[in-house]
């Protein structure tokens, strides 16, 4: 590598552009025929190959960062630091050592090693010519805050064209960034002949997200607000400097999306049939994995999951209205999960209170909280919503059976929730004729509601 920096120092101090072309074959081709590469990628050589030439890339645009704050803040300090007695030679000079710091950094845009900012304050140090402007932090740029993915698409567009002419901040025009993406992108769109260009950029712009995020590009130098208008400078300048940290969104960064052409078939296959089952209101589907922001793909949904399974539930001696309700709760859920909104909401609640198990439970000293009583509803609202939600451990510290297991939690919460909600329910219909041996029965099984429980008007019904 070293033998390498040094070829390129020569080759760029005798021509610019072309020897970097140059420059960047040579290393391109040394790096392939080592296969470097972090294992993270498996055993893909295509992996290792895209990687190998998204860590070129990621070197280019450090030593050019490296470059344009080298030579323009040296340039400021060169006439501060040969004159001792000037006023800012103090500043100068502390300056000159935090660049020589600076430069030293092995991932000099980032804030710093682990949770510090240590490399950025030195960055500030480097670049505010005055103590003053240090609590600013560095210097914004027209466009202060981009997301990674943002800025990797604007150098990677700037990448595709044959001239310097077309470079501009953040690209250094006259720098290696640009040239070193042009080439970097001719050969990885040349992996496999087969793959289109646009998934073999697609996969190009994953590696390079995937290696600027674990080395910490957090931000670059920029091109300075023109001052009265304009379009802005070409160069960019230590005076502005834009942040990397905007949330990215709407792209398809995965690092197994490096493959060949038959693992791209194979792939587009098991998109495409998953695509379909999500589609069909029919499709099987688990609630189990199933993540809390995916369930509104589960919407339109006509079948229960697979996951759903009572049978559990009832073990153990019948008890009289139980059984009754859970064969209620089970035709009507299965019957009419798309049609009727009870259903559906029974099974949306069951669903989010499932994902807290086994932390479903309340304190010990809120088992019959005050307020209860009030008959305004929000009063009770109120009070349920500061309750928090605990671990239940019995005496020989272990959980409280039945609060591990995630399906059997859920089955049991829809038939509850659905039971409560509909005024035909066994339940409810139970209630409302007056006897509550059967809610003490209900309450032992699925959980103490000792005081508070929906205000029913008993009613009449003819048999």
């Amino acid at each position: 590598m070293l033998v390498l920096r040094a070829c390129r120092s020569e080759l760029l101090d005798a021509d610019s552009h072309r020897s970097q072309f140059f420059y960047t074959e040579l290393r391109i081709a040394v790096a392939s025929a080592r296969a470097s590469g972090p294992t993270h990628f498996g055993r893909s050589a295509i992996g290792q190959r895209f990687f190998t030439n998204a860590q070129i890339v990621l070197d280019s645009l450090l030593d050019d960062a490296k470059d344009v704050v080298k030579v323009q803040v040296r340039a400021e300090l060169k006439p501060l630091l040969t004159d001792p007695s000037h006023p800012q030679y103090p500043s100068a000079y502390q300056r000159n050592v935090a660049l020589k710091e600076w430069l030293e950094e092995r991932r000099p845009l980032s804030y710093g090693p682990g949770s510090s900012v240590a490399t950025f304050v030195t960055l500030v140090k480097i670049v505010c010519a005055s103590h003053v402007s240090y609590p600013n932090g560095l210097p914004e740029s027209g466009r202060p805050n981009w997301s990674r993915s943002d800025f990797i698409e604007n150098i990677y567009k700037q990448g595709l064209h044959t001239t310097s002419s077309h470079y501009r901040a953040p690209i250094v025009p006259k720098g290696s960034l640009g040239p070193t993406l042009r080439i970097a992108i001719q050969h990885v769109r040349n992996i496999d002949p087969r793959v289109p260009h646009e998934a073999a950029d697609r996969d190009f712009k994953n590696a390079l997200f995937i290696v600027f995020t674990e080395n910490c590009v957090d931000f670059v130098p920029d091109a300075r607000v023109p001052e009265g208008g304009g379009a802005p400078p070409r160069q960019p300048s230590i005076h502005a400097w834009t942040r990397l940290g905007a949330v990215d969104k709407d792209h398809d960064f995965i690092p197994g999306s490096f493959r060949t052409e038959e693992e791209r078939n194979e792939a587009a296959l098991g998109r495409t049939a998953r695509a379909q089952v999500r589609e069909d209101t029919r499709g099987s589907w688990n609630t189990v994995g199933l993540a809390v922001n995916d369930l509104h793909g589960y919407f339109s949904r006509s079948c229960m999951p697979v996951n759903f399974d009572t049978r559990k539930a009832l073990v153990g001696k019948p008890v009289e209205g139980i059984q009754t309700t859970y064969t209620w709760a089970c035709a009507r859920l299965n019957s009419s999960l798309g049609s009727d909104w009870r259903c559906q909401l029974a099974v949306i609640l069951a669903f989010l209170i499932s994902k807290a198990v086994p932390k479903v439970s309340w304190p010990v000293g809120f088992a019959n909280p005050g307020g209860f009583s009030n008959p305004d509803p929000w009063h009770a609202i109120g009070i349920l919503r500061k309750i928090p939600w605990i671990e239940k451990i019995d005496g020989n510290g272990e959980t409280r059976k039945g609060t591990t297991n995630e399906s059997l939690f859920f089955s049991c919460a829809a038939v509850v929730f659905l039971a409560w909600l509909d005024p035909k329910s066994p339940l409810r219909e139970r209630i409302g004729s007056g006897p509550t041996d059967f809610l003490t029965a209900w309450n032992s099984k699925h959980g103490a509601w000792p005081t508070y429980r929906p205000r029913i008007t008993p009613t009449h019904h003819s048999h």
